[in-house]
C-alpha cells in the first residue's frame, strides 16, 4: 500500500474517532435527563393509579353487580362498611334476562282463505289424514349473566400498581412536591393497613418492617431509593386488610387531578439535534445516537483493517503514527474501544425502565469493538527514521 493510501486511511480513522468521541460525550450528558425521566415516569405511574382507584369507586353505584348486592338487604350494610376486598372481590352476581315471544298471531276473522279453482283431484287411497299441530305461545327465552363487581377489580389492580414500593420511592425524587405528596399518602395507608391489621388479629403486636430493608425490583432500586424508601405491599396484603371505607379515604386524600397528570406528561424532556432542527423525545434521540455510535464504530473498523494490510503501518504523521510514539499505545487503543462500549452499555441499562429496543444496538457497538480488537494489537512505530 502506497503512503498516499494510509494517509486516506489515516484520515478516515481520525474523523471516525473524533465523531465517536463526540456522541461519547453527548451520551454521557443524557444520564442525567434519563434518570430525571426515570422518576418522572414513575411519578406518572403512581398519579395515573391514584386516578383510576378513584374513577372506580365513583363508577361503584352505578354497577350492576355492586346493585345486586345492595339489594339483598340482609347484608347490605355488612358489606358496604366491613367486607375486606377480598370477600367483595369474590362476590358474583347472576343477572337473568327473560324474553318473551309474543302471542302466535292467528289469522283474524275478516281474512279470507286463498281460493283456488276446483280441480278435480285424484283420490289416494293410502293417504293418512294428518292434523297439524297449533302453534306454539309464551315461550321464553333466559340469558343468564354471571357478573362480577367490575370497579372494584380495577380498583384493586390500581392498588397493587401503588403497592410496589421502588416505583414509588423513585417517583418521590422527582420533585419535592411529589416527594411530600407521595410520602403523606403512603404514611396514611400505613397506618390504615396497621389499624386494620390490629382489628383483624386482636392480641398480636404488629411489628414495623426495618426500614433497612430495601424493596426488591428488576431495576435495582437501591440505587434510587436511598433517602426515600417506600415499603412493597403484595396484593394479597391489601385487598385482605382493606375494607370500602379505607379504600374510600385512601382514594380521597390529596386526589390528584386530570389536570395535573396533563401538566406532568410535558413535563418530559426533548432534545433538538442540529440535524433535525425540530425537538424529539428523549428516548428516540439516545437511540439516534447509539445508532450513530455503531455505524461510526464499523466505519472505522473499515479503514483500520485496510490500515493494517499495509507494510509501512503505522506510518509516521498519521493517527496511527503519532498514538505508536506513546508510551503505552495499546492502553490508549484499548481505552478508545472500551469508552464507547460503556457508553452505550450504561445508556441502553438506563432506559430499559421504558424500552428493551435499545439494548441490540449496545450489543452490536460492543460486537464492532470486539471485532476492532481482534483485527490485531496496536504495534510500536516501526520506521522511526521516515
Amino acid at each position: 500500500m502506497s503512503d498516499d493510501a494510509d494517509v486516506r486511511c489515516s484520515s478516515a480513522c481520525t474523523r471516525a474517532s473524533i465523531a465517536v468521541l463526540i456522541l461519547c460525550a453527548i451520551s454521557l450528558s443524557m444520564f442525567k435527563p434519563v434518570d430525571q425521566t426515570q422518576r418522572l415516569d414513575a411519578l406518572l405511574k403512581y398519579t395515573s393509579a391514584r386516578l383510576i382507584l378513584k374513577e372506580e369507586l365513583e363508577r361503584l353505584e352505578g354497577d350492576a353487580a355492586w346493585r345486586g348486592l345492595m339489594a339483598i338487604e340482609a347484608i347490605a350494610e355488612t358489606a358496604r362498611n366491613k367486607w375486606n376486598l377480598e370477600k367483595l372481590l369474590d362476590y358474583t352476581f347472576v343477572d337473568v334476562v327473560v324474553a318473551r315471544s309474543s302471542e302466535s298471531s292467528a289469522k283474524p276473522d275478516d281474512a279470507k282463505p286463498e281460493t283456488k279453482p276446483d280441480v278435480a283431484l285424484p283420490k289416494s287411497k293410502e293417504a293418512p289424514s294428518v292434523q297439524r299441530p297449533a302453534p306454539p305461545t309464551n315461550l321464553q327465552i333466559r340469558f343468564t349473566t354471571v357478573r362480577r363487581i367490575e370497579p372494584l377489580h380495577r380498583a384493586a389492580e390500581a392498588l397493587t400498581e401503588l403497592g410496589k414500593g421502588d416505583i414509588l420511592a423513585l417517583g418521590r425524587q422527582y420533585s419535592p412536591r411529589a416527594d411530600r405528596s407521595i410520602y403523606g399518602w403512603t404514611m396514611l395507608r400505613h397506618r390504615l393497613n396497621k389499624e386494620r391489621m390490629r382489628l383483624n388479629n386482636p392480641g398480636i403486636v404488629v411489628v414495623e418492617m426495618a426500614a433497612a430493608e430495601q424493596p426488591r425490583s428488576f431495576f435495582s432500586s437501591r440505587l434510587f431509593a436511598v433517602g426515600s424508601f417506600v415499603r412493597n405491599f403484595t396484593r394479597e396484603e391489601l385487598i385482605k386488610n382493606f375494607t370500602l371505607p379505607l379504600l374510600n379515604e385512601l382514594a380521597n386524600y390529596e386526589s390528584p387531578t386530570v389536570a395535573q397528570a396533563e401538566a406532568l406528561k410535558k413535563e418530559q424532556p426533548d432534545i433538538a439535534l442540529p440535524s433535525f432542527g425540530i425537538p424529539i423525545g428523549l428516548l428516540r434521540s439516545i437511540t439516534i445516537i447509539e445508532l450513530g455510535m455503531l455505524f461510526t464504530l464499523f466505519y472505522f473498523w473499515l479503514y483500520y483493517r485496510d490500515a493494517r494490510s499495509s507494510r509501512q503501518f503505522p506510518l509516521r504523521a498519521t493517527l496511527f503514527g503519532v498514538v505508536a510514539r506513546t508510551p503505552a499505545p495499546g492502553s490508549i487503543f484499548f481505552g478508545f474501544l472500551l469508552i464507547p462500549s460503556a457508553t452505550a452499555a450504561i445508556l441502553a441499562y438506563k432506559v430499559l425502565w421504558f424500552t428493551y429496543d435499545n439494548a441490540p444496538i449496545a450489543i452490536l457497538v460492543i460486537g464492532v469493538a470486539v471485532a476492532i480488537r481482534r483485527t490485531g494489537p496496536f504495534p510500536r512505530l516501526n520506521h522511526p527514521a521516515l
